[in-house]
């Protein structure tokens, strides 16, 4: 007799379908009836398919003895072998029916099967375990690695479908307890962890005919594969991924409804470590969201903005703010509609304070009022600052909130001179901090705050001042809103930027001067004042300049007419370290650029999209010197989403890169290592090839890639290649690995770079295999 605490069947016997409607019994109950009587009947159907693809466990023995990873090289030989019997006849056939074989082939395809079996056993970790169902959400792995959760869902109109959710041992393969299973599909995306990794977070949604629309949320607990608390259910569909607090003790969902009777959104806080909800459900009604809410970082208050009309089309935003340890709420009305600020935070550090920012235009005047509300979040009294012009006023907040700036565009009557007049003010009381700061400019200002608040730049310009256009650049001391030197000028009124250093101590000013030509100054943060002259360059501005670890150099990249310069600054001195670099043949800057821990070399990748065949180029540069080391590093096709990543301590560097053959329909990814001290290619570069593009997985000391590419094997099954990849040594292990059905999620490595789990998908039922890579 299974008790609760085993690994349940995974061959979709009458004790795993016994099991499932006890576990609906736990954790579907929040339901109705109906809706629950449902989804058992939905869940026998789905059993009855996972049992009619077993066939083969009759035909062809399980393997008997221990189970003992042989290591990467036995593990990967094998071509078209799964973990199980039962993988391998599923990929004769994507249907319940197996491939009809004439009896001498019958034969010797049970031999060959027969003569992997002994080493299948050794390619999966435990037994293969199916699921009914899509694999959906990214598979997650708890903090240290030993557990792993993946998640199904299936379909259905009268229920809106359910959602299962699986915690595998990694160690062992096995599932860990009967899991969980709610009510509708999975809000895509990845489930979130409690800050411990121990607890994962699980949100569906669903619509169905008897139910309508409904969001269910549960805990569960990574170590016993069990839930934690009760399942909660908000009326509506979700709104967004859950909110977490910075700590990740708490989660806010979201369930939005609109009906004939009008807009509805309700609102429930979860603890992460218990699963309970936190105070009761809260309901908006009537007015439309105006931005997703957001959570404090510690956690203890939850804002949310609404939007609303009158009769007469004045707008106004409405502020409802929540005390996540007691559930209660309070609402604030500000006039206009809300601004968004740069950040994920309305709240000052304690959560006492949260600053809103509207703005609302007069019909009448086409005057613009912009307006900074500093609300009490314990008693919901509030203090507003308005500026208004006849431009669009200007408002930013500080990372932590302690102070914002508000600035308006006014005209001396006397000169007809346009001004900008720049406010501090102070985020606890909503007063202003020192004098109004006036500063000559045409166009509303812009703001840009350090990374730790302490400075705030303001950037300026004038189209007709003295000498001609100009841009000026003003530091200001955040905690006495005073100015710290003279503004900076350049020549031209076109707009700059700021990039900060990580300790926030410098700021590169970039700033596009026309013509196709950009200027860049290093400014003390400190001081206010300019580092060395500026620096003048030929070309556009190719990517953001990007500050090495300690905030001593700085790479810049520029493109002209196939060309792209790299050009490495001195942040300490402000001057250009050696002479510009230029990589010839149409390559262009991909994404970000990559640095070393100390900051001594840094990894950029380009492309050339003009000339054929497409290539990914890697090459890396002595931020001491500004020159390249070793040579440029050329691979086919173009990298996969992100550019080549520092890893293994700086030490290498790897990039993957896919190319589609539009000439046979496949496509191949590659993956090659560069070593960052001598700029030279360790290994040879790896090739895999499917027919569509596959995904990859960095085991987290950097030491292995697994590569997956969805195929069709032998069989004209659907199928998974899987392959790991050394980058120590720059080689693939052992051999491809093929996996019955097709990739419906990324690999997941372990903490210690030992195992992957795969998650393979065809005809209705999802595949979950343990492999030994290390």
């Amino acid at each position: 007799m299974q008790t609760e605490g085993d690994d349940p069947p995974e061959d979709g016997s009458s004790v795993r379908s016994h099991a499932d409607k006890r576990e609906r019994d736990q954790d579907a109950g929040t339901g109705d009836d109906v809706a629950a009587a449902l989804d058992d009947a939905d869940t026998d159907a789905d059993e009855m398919t996972s049992v009619s693809l077993e066939p083969t466990d009759r035909r062809l023995p399980e393997p008997t003895g221990p189970v003992t990873p042989a290591g990467p090289a036995v593990e990967m030989a094998l071509m078209g072998a799964g973990s199980r019997p039962r993988t391998l006849e599923a990929q004769t056939s994507d249907s319940a029916t197996s491939a009809s074989v004439s009896s001498t082939d019958s034969s010797l395809a049970r031999a060959a099967v027969s003569e992997q079996l002994a080493a299948a056993s050794q390619v999966t970790i435990g037994r293969e375990i199916r699921r009914s169902g899509i694999p959906t959400m990214q598979t997650l792995t708890s903090a240290d690695g030993t557990r792993a959760l993946v998640t199904t869902s299936t379909n259905s109109s009268l229920t809106g479908g359910r959602t299962r959710v699986a915690v595998i041992n990694t160690a062992t393969g096995r599932q860990i307890g009967f899991g969980l299973t709610l009510s509708g599909g999975p809000y895509w995306g990845s489930a979130p962890l409690s800050a411990d990794g121990t607890h994962a977070f699980i949100t569906t949604q669903g619509t169905g005919w008897l139910t309508g629309k409904r969001t269910q949320a549960a805990v569960i607990d990574l170590e016993t594969g069990r839930r934690v608390g009760a399942v909660v259910t908000l009326r509506g569909l979700s709104q967004g991924f859950p909110l977490l607090s910075a700590d990740r003790s708490r989660a806010l969902i979201t369930a939005s409804n609109s009906t004939t009777d009008g807009n509805s959104r309700q609102f429930a806080v979860i603890n992460l470590a218990t699963g309970t909800q936190t105070g009761a459900t809260f309901t908006l009604d009537g007015d439309e969201a105006s931005a997703t809410p957001v959570m404090s970082d510690n956690g203890l208050r939850v804002l949310v903005t609404t939007v609303s009309a009158d009769a007469a089309a004045q707008i106004t935003t409405k502020v409802t703010i929540v005390d996540t340890t007691t559930g209660k709420h309070t609402t604030v009305a500000v006039p206009g509609a809300h601004l968004l600020p740069s950040g994920a935070s309305l709240f000052n550090s304690d959560a006492t304070r949260a600053l809103v920012m509207t703005l609302s235009t007069d019909g009448n005047t086409n005057m613009h009022t912009g307006r900074l509300a500093v609300i009490d979040t314990a008693t919901g009294a509030s203090t507003v600052v308005t500026a208004v012009g006849e431009q669009t006023p200007s408002i930013a907040l500080s990372p932590n909130r302690s102070r914002a700036l508000i600035a308006r565009l006014v005209v001396d009557p006397v000169t007809g001179v346009s001004m900008a007049e720049v406010k501090m003010i102070d985020g606890t009381s909503g007063s202003q901090t020192g004098e109004t700061l006036t500063l000559r400019s045409d166009q509303p200002a812009e703001f840009m705050f350090s990374p730790d608040g302490t400075r705030a730049v303001v950037f300026t310009r004038s189209v007709d001042g003295i000498g001609g256009p100009a841009s000026q650049i003003t530091v200001l001391n955040t905690a006495n809103g005073a100015q710290v030197h003279d503004p900076l000028t350049f020549d031209g009124d076109r707009p700059a930027s700021a990039i900060f250093s990580p300790d926030g101590a410098r700021a590169l000013i970039t700033r596009y001067a026309g013509a196709g030509a950009i200027q860049l100054a290093v400014v003390s943060m400190t001081t206010g004042a300019q580092i060395g002259a500026t620096l003048d360059f030929d070309g556009q501005q190719a990517a953001n300049p990007v500050f090495s670890p300690d905030g001593t150099r700085v790479l810049v990249l520029s493109n002209g007419t196939n060309v792209t310069t790299v050009s490495v600054i001195n942040a300490v001195t402000g001057a250009q370290v050696g002479s510009d670099l230029t990589l010839e043949d149409d390559q262009y800057p991909f994404g970000a650029t990559s640095f070393k821990t100390d900051g001594d070399r840094v990894v950029i990748t380009t492309t050339n999209t003009s000339f054929l065949p497409i290539s990914t180029r890697v090459t890396v540069i002595d931020t001491s010197s500004g020159t390249q080391v070793g040579s440029t590093l050329t691979v086919a096709g173009v990298p996969t989403g992100v550019p080549a990543t520092v890893i293994a301590g700086g030490t290498r560097a790897f990039v993957v890169t896919s190319k589609y053959d539009i000439n046979d329909f496949t496509s191949t990814m590659r993956v090659a290592v560069i070593d960052t001290a001598s700029g030279v290619q360790i290994g040879t570069t790896f090739a895999q090839t499917g027919d569509d593009l596959g995904s990859t997985a960095l085991s987290g000391d950097g030491s292995r890639v697994v590569i997956t590419s969805p195929t069709v094997n032998r069989f004209g099954s659907r199928a998974t290649l899987v392959a790991v990849y050394d980058t120590a040594t720059g080689k693939q292990i052992g051999s491809t690995l093929t996996r019955a059905g097709r990739e419906y999620a990324a690999p997941v490595i372990d903490a210690d770079g030992k195992r992957a789990l795969i998650t393979t998908y065809a005809s209705g039922v999802a595949r979950i295999a343990v492999l030994n890579i290390g």
